[in-house]
């Protein structure tokens, strides 16, 4: 089973402990019993983010600055996977959102030693949150989250010299958790139609921030289908003895969430 089929399967058995699902006769909880208590959202999406902003891979290297709309990003792609899962149960939501992406970027470094340079880098974050609602009308509805994000960072990084001198070639690995808060809310404008807006902030310590907002608008094709189009930002700031990251995630994004 996949990192994705054992994240969903973890959300179902933890929210079906936790409310105790009433089982069938000889024990087994029956689909009647488990469509009655919960509800599903798989939501696959297509994010067109550019990076902005600037990384140090070591202490002793100058900063580099990214600055890659989504375009030039999408013909050095090697790999991405975008997917956010939830399970609801009455007011109660866990949900989880995975981003990996695989991309070859160019850079370029502050002051006059390096003139140019690449790093071939893969970003894996998720984000794992309890949501809880807190007002619920047919008009809309509104939810407190708390959770934690994962953040991996892998890099190859290549520095080539302005003048004589020899290439920089290295190669880094950062990982962390950043605890989070937010709130999301949802307005139902007609029988299908409806905008939802999302944010959260984590990180709370000096070393590490990161921050999002969400917004889209939604139709509702059929009673298990949603489609939605909006935008996204995200940001992540980080510094590990030197290290750092300071980078700014955002672009369009589209999705369509399958509710069983």
């Amino acid at each position: 089973m996949g990192t994705t089929g054992r994240l969903a399967l973890l959300a179902v058995s933890f929210v079906a402990f936790g409310s105790g699902a009433a089982p069938a006769a000889d024990g087994t909880p029956t689909r009647e019993d488990f469509t009655a208590r919960f509800e599903i959202d798989a939501t696959p999406y297509v994010w067109m983010a550019g990076l902005n902003g600037t990384i140090r891979f070591r202490p002793d290297l100058p900063l580099v600055h990214i600055n890659e709309p989504f375009s030039e990003i999408l013909s050095e792609l090697d790999a991405v996977f975008p997917v956010r899962l939830a399970v609801r149960h009455d007011r109660l939501t866990l949900s989880a959102d995975i981003f990996y992406v695989a991309t070859r970027t160019p850079v370029s470094p502050e002051g006059i030693v390096f003139g140019s340079g690449a790093v071939d880098h893969s970003v894996f974050f998720a984000t794992m949150a309890a949501g809880y609602r807190v007002a619920d009308s047919k008009t809309g509805s509104i939810d407190l989250v708390a959770g934690a994000r994962l953040w991996s960072f892998r890099s190859d990084v290549t520095l080539n010299p302005a003048g004589p001198g020899p290439e920089v070639a290295l190669s880094t690995h950062e990982s962390w958790i950043d605890p989070i808060v937010g709130i999301g809310g949802r307005l139902d404008l007609t029988g299908r139609l409806h905008a939802e807006v999302y944010a959260d902030v984590g990180g709370f310590r000096d070393a590490s921030l990161t921050w999002q907002l969400i917004g889209t608008f939604g139709y509702s094709i059929k009673d298990h289908l949603d489609l939605s189009a909006g935008y996204r930002f995200l940001h992540v700031q980080h510094d590990d003895n030197g290290v750092t990251r300071n980078v700014d995630f955002s672009g369009p994004i589209i999705a369509a969430t399958l509710r069983y």
